[in-house]
């Protein structure tokens, strides 16, 4: 019999000693613009840290993104790994700012 006969199959992300699922994906965990407004106050900072201990972005070494679902109507700073660009650009809407952890100006919106 062929080698590739007698060898079993590893097949499927699931498998213990198979290849794992999408190895070079970039995770990102979301928080959206609902869950701001309900728990931060208007003018608030809201690090990585305040998102943590208000129970979002509680997973460690995975960037956050701010994602735009729901409505914001309090400015705010976000300090965030990414923001989609409907979520920048509801709350620099709101009156607030943008800040990528890793470059500490705030975002400015495009042209």
């Amino acid at each position: 019999m062929p080698i590739q006969v007698r060898m079993r199959k590893l097949r499927g992300p699931n498998m213990k000693k198979s290849m794992p699922f999408e190895p070079f994906r970039t995770h990102t965990q979301a928080v959206n613009l609902q869950d701001l407004e309900a728990r931060f106050e208007s003018g608030a900072d809201v690090t990585i840290e305040a998102l943590v201990a208000h129970g979002l972005g509680t997973r460690k070494n995975v960037p956050v993104k701010v994602l735009a679902k729901g409505e914001i109507s309090k400015p705010l700073t976000v300090h965030a790994h990414g923001f989609s660009a409907s979520a920048k650009a509801a709350i620099e809407a709101a009156g607030g700012t943008c800040v990528m952890v890793g470059s500490e100006a705030p975002s400015t919106p495009a042209p």
